[in-house]
């Protein structure tokens, strides 16, 4: 083979089988998995210039059970089989300043007899030698698990609304991101600086509602829904094996529900860590503080709320570690 040029298949099978009990409630769940992938890859012209194909086949069969008190359609061994068909192209640049991918595939899914198209590109320039500018987008698809992905529900004494699985379809949706990140040097010490802003718009999602009082339903999204985000982090050496970093997150989430377009619930407005880490000279040990800040949430709305929304919170961890020639001790605290 030449430089540069190779193929490759790869191939996997699975099986997982999961038994929960949440008090009168019983859910069962046996997954098969079958995965095969083969690529090829050469280069048009120069090796800056890659290009991969390939075809794919994922094949999954669910076998599932959800009996108990509270759910209005229970089902036993309900099956579910999800193959998807793919074909893919990936174009590649990279020089010393610019790097470019171009993708595209095409996935066949069995259920609904259609093809997803879902194109994505990402490109990353170094302005400078301690800076970098990335950009990406493109379009995703993925196939819900409605139970195995809202487990903690199942927990609580809320109705739950089963619906029609033949009517759930798979969750498609845009996503566009901007990050850049720096490298300086400060008093003689190296520090790191990046900033992140997403957004993603859904074309389909699986609506988890819970906006009525004791009651959860799965329905296909009917209207908008969108996720956008902000992130800052910043890390700093402030002295000798004594390291600080911090974050800060925005999140603005709304989503359709049946009645009206609202805040997705349960989910923090913003976010915010500060992590000290101090290690001794010898290494031998090391001290780490962390303080978490959980920003307010909005809350679906029930009788014995007064509130809309929840109140913010600190969260803090911490933990001393020692270490000898073998073996290392440790002792700390969460949720402090």
């Amino acid at each position: 083979a030449k430089p540069g040029i190779s193929m490759g298949l790869q191939s996997s099978y699975r099986r997982h089988n999961q038994n929960i009990i949440f008090g009168d409630r019983n859910y069962d769940i046996f997954q098969e998995n079958i995965y095969v992938n083969f690529i090829r890859q050469t280069f048009i012209n120069s090796k800056n210039n890659i290009l991969k194909y390939g075809v794919s086949y994922n094949s999954d069969r669910f076998i599932e059970s959800l009996n108990g008190s509270n759910i209005n359609n229970e089902f036993t061994d309900l099956t579910r089989k999800d193959d998807l068909y793919g074909i893919f192209s990936e174009y590649s640049f990279e020089d010393e300043f610019i790097n470019i991918v171009i993708g595209l595939r095409s996935d066949y899914y069995n259920n609904t007899d259609d093809l997803y198209f879902l194109p994505r590109f990402n490109f990353k320039y170094n302005p400078t030698e301690n800076s970098v500018i990335r950009l990406s987008s493109g379009r995703s698809f993925r196939i819900s698990n409605i139970f195995t992905e809202n487990l903690s529900y199942l927990i609580s004494n809320r109705l739950i609304e089963v619906p029609d699985m033949n009517q759930l379809l798979p969750e498609t949706a845009w996503n566009y991101g901007v990050n850049f990140a720096h490298c300086f040097y400060l008093n003689g010490r190296e520090g790191q600086i990046s900033f992140d802003v997403y957004r993603t718009d859904f074309q389909n999602q699986i609506i988890v509602d819970i906006e009525q009082e004791g009651v959860i339903s799965f329905y296909n999204l009917e209207g908008e829904s969108y996720a956008n985000s902000f992130q800052v982090d910043f890390i700093y050496q402030l002295f000798n094996n004594l390291d600080m970093k911090m974050a800060y997150k925005i999140n603005d989430i709304y989503t359709t529900f049946t009645s009206s377009t609202e805040r997705v619930p349960l989910t923090p407005l913003d976010r915010a860590l500060i992590n000290i880490a101090y290690t001794t000279e010898s290494d031998r040990i090391s001290i780490d503080v962390t303080s978490n800040y959980i920003g307010k949430s909005r809350l679906p709305s029930h009788s014995l709320l007064s509130s809309e929304y929840s109140d913010p919170f600190f969260i803090y961890n911490t933990q001393i570690t020692t270490r000898f020639n073998n073996f290392e001790v440790y002792i700390g605290g969460e949720n402090l």
